[in-house]
């Protein structure tokens, strides 16, 4: 039995010198990690604006013009005018320029526009949401209009 002692002893000893002997001859490595700066980037703080107007005819001022980046949000038009053109330049480019009849005729497939008649009474309603700009946002409302409510977001700097 002593020697069984003996034994266990002599081996917990030797594990404890080899690893004071590791230790000693263990390559010290020092990485030198350069760590990247993290600066915080502003939160934008962001606008929300709106604007209505009823009964009049609009022909070459803008209904809205804003310059910057943002989303508009929606724009809701009533009219009785058939002929009412909707001109919608984003960034400088057209990308709505269309008669109210014919809005109503094809937009069936575009998830941003709406265009409900009501016979009853003879009205459209227009609606567009959710288009974002970088630059800026140009709405042309050509012709008569009932009324036309717009909201937009714009990040202020």
């Amino acid at each position: 039995m002593m020697s069984t002692k003996k034994q266990l002893l002599d081996i917990a000893t030797s594990i404890v010198m080899a690893e004071e002997i590791a230790n000693r001859i263990k390559p010290e490595v020092k990485l030198k990690l350069e760590q990247p700066q993290i600066y915080p980037s502003p939160i934008p703080k962001i606008r929300t604006r709106t604007k209505l107007i009823s009964g009049i005819k609009l022909l070459a001022e803008p209904f809205l013009y804003v310059e910057g980046t943002g989303t508009l949000k929606e724009l809701l038009v009533k009219t009785e005018d058939n002929d009412l053109v909707v001109d919608i330049e984003v960034d400088g480019e057209k990308v709505i320029l269309a008669p109210v009849s014919w809005l109503y005729e094809n937009t069936d497939y575009i998830s941003e526009i709406s265009v409900d008649y009501n016979e009853d009474e003879d009205y459209y309603i227009i609606h567009i949401s959710d288009i974002k700009f970088s630059e800026s946002i140009r709405i042309l409302l050509r012709g008569d209009i009932t009324y036309a409510f717009c909201k937009w977001e714009e990040v202020v700097a």
